[in-house]
């Protein structure tokens, strides 16, 4: 079914598939809002009704959720019209994170405030509590989080889609309760008992920081029922690749733990520790030795058919019991010396044979590796491939190959330095450009481009400077569109972060020079920033001479508004008197950027401003 019209809606086109229904991005003609709709057949059949229903709670639960955080995507309606159940809601413009992890891995940091964002969602929703039709609800747990369902927008944020379907689900008969959920991302316990709980929501975040970090499914198998296997049977976290931060690898560990009653009992318990290695602090997991169960592998499956080698080893010594031995004396001859010389040389050489072969098959695949990363870093140097994402994800299989991390040194210093000139073309811009029309989507491309050459480097404290540096342009951005004092003051530690890793360079303080003259309106730190990067070799233009005088204009206007409530008091003299002395200087600098910018109108507003000020200071003089 494709209708162009649906009551009071326009269908526009079909959108990925939603749990049990069929959505469509659609206009709501009666606000002509873009909306997105969501229709699932109604039928006689049991099954059909307890889906409607199922879907009736979720959609009512989800309605009140929204609510409490954006980060839910808003019910704007609900109800049944032409034989369907319908479901209106919000339509989130920007791209699903299954759609991102196409181009490959995001980064450590961004999967961290993924995981974050979804935990502290998740410690909303796991205590919500709600009474429908009767019925009490204590807790809804979401049972489908995957990349699909978690969208970015184009500023950033995260929105969780589809929540609070599985929770009602679990009200209904058993078999619908797997139906709603993915199983690539429901738990061992999940998949063995059918019961969605909260650690099923947990579980799954953390397969979804798996997928963020290494753009590949935690589970592989070749249909649905060996996947299903695959999971039943886990017994141990994979190795983690070594270049992730040990603090990440740790809260990975803890996360998808074979034994529920190690990874984290609470979504809260998961937002500190990503929270604590977001802010450099020592994580929970981290105190949690590795797990040290080995893993054996079924040929027939995939990385993960995990078995204890104990097992295997118990299992093949209770196949057959051993023939009870026979005194060496009574079976050996003395006349088979030789035959027991001529037998070990035979063992010794079949040994060093094997050795060689070995040793030579070794050498070989690393000389491939080494063809497949040098030709990589030609392709590189020569720009024959310029998407960068799809070259991290190439170099990252070749580093999952060799066993020599030398190998890879020349496509490892090409990768960097080309993940490091994407960074530095934002950076350099922002500092040189008099007018840079940086956006906070650039900033965002910087980090990720930053986030992978640490990978790379992880010693570099040079890379992760400039890491803090566009977290702290990020929050600045933000802060200002939002007019969050929290955001605000992120972004200034940030840049004093930036700077304690970039000792010599201008960016940190031309990052707050611009935060304390537009956002934080202090002009004497506007003022001290700008002459910290001069010192440091930036060359101050006339954008640093446009920016304090804006400063020092919009301070003479603040002044001269608690001038007018001081009327009348001594204190409205010294107020106006402190704002002429600003538009003087603000006149100053204006004049010597003239027609830089909107110098021109500033520099008319500002002497009409001195003007009303002088006007006002004779008035109070000639009153006394």
């Amino acid at each position: 079914m494709h209708p162009r019209e649906f009551g009071n809606f326009r269908i526009l086109q079909l959108l990925p598939k939603g749990g049990m229904g069929t959505v469509y991005l659609a206009e709501n003609l009666l606000d002509n809002k873009r909306v997105a709709l969501k229709l699932i057949e109604l039928g006689p059949d049991l099954d059909r009704q307890e889906i409607a229903a199922a879907e009736r709670r979720g959609a009512n639960l989800q309605k009140q959720i929204c609510g409490i955080d954006k980060r839910i995507t808003n019910i704007r309606d609900f109800g049944e019209l032409d034989g369907f159940f319908f479901i209106e809601m919000e339509y989130v413009e920007g791209q699903d994170l299954s759609e991102l992890l196409r181009a490959g891995p995001l980064g450590v940091r961004f999967a961290a405030r993924i995981g974050l964002d979804l935990s502290e969602v998740l410690a909303i929703t796991h205590n919500f509590h709600a009474v429908i039709d009767g019925q009490s609800y204590r807790g809804i747990v979401h049972g489908d989080i995957k990349p699909r369902n978690i969208r970015i927008t184009p500023d950033g944020e995260l929105r969780v889609l589809d929540f609070g379907i599985a929770k009602a689900l679990s009200l209904t008969r058993s078999f619908t309760q797997i139906q709603f959920g993915s199983s690539q991302y429901s738990s061992p316990e999940r998949l063995r008992s059918g019961e969605i709980t909260v650690d099923s929501d947990l579980w799954a975040v953390g397969v979804v920081l798996w997928e963020v970090v290494t753009a590949k499914p935690f589970f592989q198998a070749e249909n649905g029922p060996r996947l299903e296997h695959l999971i039943r049977t886990y017994r141990a976290v994979p190795p983690i690749p070594e270049q992730f931060p040990k603090a990440f690898a740790a809260i990975l560990r803890k996360a998808l733990h074979a034994d529920p009653a190690q990874r984290y009992r609470a979504a809260s318990e998961f937002g500190a520790d990503l929270r604590a290695f977001l802010e450099g602090r020592k994580t929970v997991a981290e105190t949690m030795p590795a797990a040290a169960v080995p893993i054996a592998f079924d040929n027939d499956a995939t990385r993960r058919t995990a078995v204890p080698v104990a097992e295997v080893d118990d299992a093949t010594r209770r196949t057959q019991q051993p023939p009870r031995p026979t005194p060496i004396e009574k079976v050996l001859p003395k006349n088979r010396t030789y035959s027991v010389s001529r037998n070990a040389r035979q063992v010794i050489g079949f040994s060093l044979l094997a050795i060689v072969l070995s040793f030579s098959w070794f050498v070989l695949h690393e000389i491939n590796v080494w063809r497949k990363g040098d030709e990589l870093a030609r392709q590189l140097e020569t720009e024959r491939i310029k998407d960068l994402n799809v070259a991290f994800v190439r170099y990252q299989e070749l580093q999952n190959e060799t066993h020599i991390p030398l190998v890879l040194h020349g496509p490892r210093r090409a990768m960097t330095e080309k993940l490091l000139a994407s960074a530095d073309r934002i950076i350099l811009e922002f500092r040189e450009a008099e007018a840079p029309t940086i956006t906070e989507q650039d900033w965002i491309a910087a980090e990720a481009a930053l986030s992978k050459a640490l990978q790379l480097s992880p010693s570099d404290k040079e890379i992760r400077g400039k890491i803090y540096l566009c977290q702290a342009h990020i929050a600045r951005i933000k802060g200002r569109s939002r007019l969050s004092g929290k955001l605000l003051n992120e972004s200034r530690t940030k840049f004093e972060q930036a700077h304690n890793f970039m000792t010599k360079s201008p960016d940190p303080f031309i990052g707050l020079a611009t935060l304390y003259a537009y956002s934080l309106n202090d002009v004497d730190r506007a003022r001290d920033a700008v002459e910290q990067a001069t010192r440091r070799g930036h060359k101050r233009g006339r954008r640093e001479k446009a920016l304090l005088a804006d400063a020092h204009q919009r301070r003479a206007e603040r002044l001269m508004r608690e001038a007018v409530r001081a009327e009348g008091y001594p204190e409205e003299k010294d107020f106006l008197e402190r704002a002429s002395t600003d538009l003087e200087k603000a006149q100053d600098l204006y004049r010597d950027i003239v027609p830089f910018g909107g110098a021109t109108a500033s520099l008319r507003r500002a002497i009409e401003s001195t003007d009303l000020v002088a006007i006002r200071l004779r008035a109070i003089r000639e009153g006394a």
